[in-house]
């Protein structure tokens, strides 16, 4: 009797790819969780890093998931199907997310400038100028 991994071995390379990316996004998930607490507790008390921080936690960690997602992709056998289509779409969707990263990452400082310039000052002239250029 055959095993499973010889009766299938293009199912078996698929099974143990897929099982990989799983374990490799799990890891991404955690350590992105551990870097971005971390990088919190450090910015601390300092305005312009906590507010681009907190805009840019989702993307940063997607980011983190699709490259790890990419390691795997590359450290696969080559001979799997359709694994080039899935390496062109983690490579597009990691442009799109590194977009979105610098997107949020300049929203961050935008909301920080605002946050440093209050117009609720009695001499507001300034603030609001420098809210108006920055929005």
């Amino acid at each position: 009797m055959q095993t499973f991994a010889a009766d299938y071995p293009t199912l078996a390379a698929w099974l143990v790819t897929i099982g990989s990316a799983l374990v490799a996004t799990l890891v991404a998930l955690v350590a992105s969780r551990l870097a971005l607490t971390a990088v919190a507790r450090l910015a601390q008390g300092r305005v312009f890093a906590t507010t681009v921080l907190q805009h840019a936690k989702a993307s940063a960690r997607v980011v983190v998931v699709l490259l790890a997602l990419q390691l795997v992709w590359n450290a696969a056998p080559d001979d799997l199907q359709h694994l080039a289509t899935i390496e062109r779409f983690t490579a597009v969707a990691l442009t799109v997310a590194i977009a979105w990263l610098g997107m949020r990452c300049v929203g961050g400082l935008a909301e920080a400038i605002i946050l440093n310039n209050p117009v609720t000052m009695a001499n507001n002239l300034d603030a609001r100028r420098v809210q108006t250029q920055t929005r």
